[in-house]
């Protein structure tokens, strides 16, 4: 089995939206993630806020990324605004909020013609390599069901289903018998995982990678895992359960890379 080391993503067709739709994957923010904010804070607090020189600089250095270009005027943006807030406390992704209010956009769309060209007002685009893939229809807009749906459809479509309970965790250990299981939570093992592991586990065919936000789990829950099979669940970690192969690394290991590689070789050599 030959694994390509490649940041390729499936495409996904939106009803609502014409043609093949890539997805991207979407950074987490970390506000979110510890619960320092609530739905009376700002929307600067729930995004990352973009100017025309970083959007400039997210397209040249060909970055993936999602943007929801807004203004402080729109009616339809602050009757928006609960729906997104919402969403984003749940999923903990980090998007970028451009404000049309104290940001030039059109000097932004001249900037970047085939690019960008928002032009009007709420708008949320999808970019890969540092260009506009899709962007979510104004009905999507309309609540949160319709948004949701769109939303989710493009994180959901990544080959690397994402677990955030208990039950699918025990499911995957008791009926799989091909998987490996990557555990995050804190920046470092995330940037682990996004730089490493999903390039080379993202194309697999015989082997299913799944991944797991330990923010999302109990310690309750995470000691049945740690008891019933043995693990010690820590950010970092990597579980291989293979038909011969049954094995864990841990990222505090000095040879945490090391072994990491020693695995992609022994995969790539199947």
């Amino acid at each position: 089995m030959k694994l390509k080391a490649l940041l390729v993503l499936p495409l996904l067709i939106l009803s609502g939206c014409e043609g093949n739709q890539s997805t991207i994957h979407l950074e987490r923010h970390g506000l979110l993630e510890n619960n320092l904010v609530s739905l009376e804070d700002d929307i600067t607090l729930f995004t990352k806020s973009a100017d025309n020189d970083l959007l400039i600089t997210l397209s040249e250095t060909k970055q993936d990324y999602v943007v929801y270009t807004y203004s402080e005027n729109c009616s339809f943006c602050a009757s928006f605004l609960p729906i997104l807030k919402n969403y984003l406390l749940e999923t903990h992704h980090l998007i970028y909020s451009y404000n049309t209010t104290s940001n030039n956009l059109t000097e932004l769309n001249e900037a970047l013609p085939d690019v960008y060209s928002v032009l009007s007002t709420p708008n949320m685009s999808f970019f890969k390599d540092g260009k506009k893939i899709s962007e979510l229809a104004s009905s999507r807009f309309q609540n949160a069901h319709n948004f949701e749906i769109a939303f989710d459809s493009y994180v959901a479509s990544s080959p690397i289903a994402q677990m955030d309970d208990l039950t699918s965790i025990l499911n995957v250990f008791d009926n799989e018998s091909n998987y490996v299981l990557y555990f995050y939570e804190d920046e470092l093992s995330y940037e682990f995982y996004k730089e490493h592991f999903y390039p080379d586990f993202n194309d697999i065919e015989t082997l299913k990678p799944y991944r797991i936000d330990l923010s999302r789990l109990s310690d309750d829950e995470k000691n049945r895992i740690e008891n019933d099979f043995n693990l010690p669940i820590t950010s970092g970690l990597i579980y291989l359960n293979t038909l011969d192969t049954t094995k864990y690394i841990l990222r505090d290991d000095e040879n945490y890379l090391a072994q990491y590689e020693e695995i992609i070789s022994s995969l790539s050599n199947d």
